[in-house]
């Protein structure tokens, strides 16, 4: 796909521009400043590189017991998910496209076992036997769960059921490794959708777990059990938690797995995450805004700079970011933001 490409060019190039032009630069405060704008990049870079295949892998992840099973079940709007009051999900479960309902087994060193399910109560049930049965030692050897439902939201999407922090473990030792089994598990996802209780809103340890294992692959938070809340409590909720994710916070979508309030706009949210060209658009125009806030800094250089004439890119590397291919006409658009000339 010849948008996809020339777009992830466009990001790589503008992420060598600020690394080569921070080591250039001379003056710390400037250095500093593009140092900020690499690292939003590198975030960038890192999620475009999961996305824009025609497809995606979007794992809920959560605390437990904050109704990420039950928010799966609204998203699908059929009761596929166990939940029920208590931790309900040990193991990663995979809801993917399929032309019929089945459970796929994924096991250490075995071939992946296919279990027909020809109703949604023998998926359950048999989903239950697998998630909840402990101690056994074919228990031990399961990866994850995938679970296959011919259903329109299916199409390009995967969603996952992830263990909640401190539900999942290798019951032989008891030891709880369940985030080191999460972590490993979400290497190989598009992106992760975070899922908050209203009334608990973000703790330390869950900041420590983000920071730690999905920060660069989640723009998306879900504030699950907030159908009383007023649109203030909505801002405020927002306005509290937004400054701790710093200068790019996720978006926030209030839902009620129970009561399906938010679920639509939230489909329509994963239904964009896994098409090509919207994950183009909004990748280019994640580029562009961050160039716009680039242009404003340099305007504020330039009262400041008084004539002095000190440059801000490292020439050739402005340069070869100015001569590559423009096929869709977005890099004349950074350059005219970015500006080549001194300050």
């Amino acid at each position: 796909m010849k948008m996809h490409s020339a777009c992830r060019q466009l990001v790589d190039d503008f992420l060598i521009l600020l690394q080569e032009s921070e080591i250039y630069q001379q003056k710390a405060e400037r250095a500093a400043v593009l140092r900020s704008a690499k690292e939003a990049v590198i975030r960038l870079h890192l999620q475009f590189a999961r996305a824009g295949r025609g497809s995606a892998t979007i794992a809920l992840v959560g605390a437990g017991n904050v109704g990420k099973s039950t928010l799966l079940n609204a998203l699908l709007g059929t009761d596929v998910a166990l939940s029920r009051n208590g931790p309900c999900t040990s193991l990663p479960v995979e809801y993917g496209g399929g032309v019929s309902t089945r459970m796929i087994i994924f096991r250490s060193g075995a071939v992946p076992e296919s279990v027909p399910c020809p109703t949604l109560d023998d998926l359950k049930f048999s989903l239950n036997e697998v998630t909840q049965e402990p101690g056994s030692s074919d228990r031990n050897r399961i990866l994850r769960i995938r679970v296959d439902l011919k259903h329109p939201l299916l199409q390009r999407l995967t969603l996952v059921d992830t263990p909640g922090f401190g539900a999942a473990q290798r019951e032989e030792t008891g030891d709880p490794l369940h985030e080191s089994v999460l972590i490993k598990y979400l290497e190989n996802i598009t992106c992760v959708l975070w899922v908050v209780l209203a009334e608990q809103g973000i703790g330390q340890r869950e900041m420590l777990f983000w920071k730690k294992s999905f920060a660069p692959y989640c723009n998306d938070l879900v504030i699950t059990g907030s159908e009383d809340w007023s649109v203030e409590d909505q801002r405020r909720f927002r306005r509290r938690f937004s400054r701790i994710f710093g200068r790019y916070p996720p978006r926030f979508h209030f839902v009620s797995g129970r009561r399906s309030d938010g679920i639509a706009p939230l489909r329509q949210r994963l239904i964009a995450l896994a098409d090509p060209e919207e994950v183009v658009r909004t990748t280019v125009s994640t580029v562009t805004h961050l160039a716009r806030d680039l242009q404003n800094w340099r305007q504020h250089l330039n009262v400041q700079a008084v004539g002095r004439n000190d440059i801000l890119w490292r020439p050739d590397s402005w340069t070869r970011f100015c001569e590559r291919a423009d096929e869709f006409g977005w890099r004349i658009g950074l350059i005219a933001l970015l500006g080549g000339e001194d300050v």
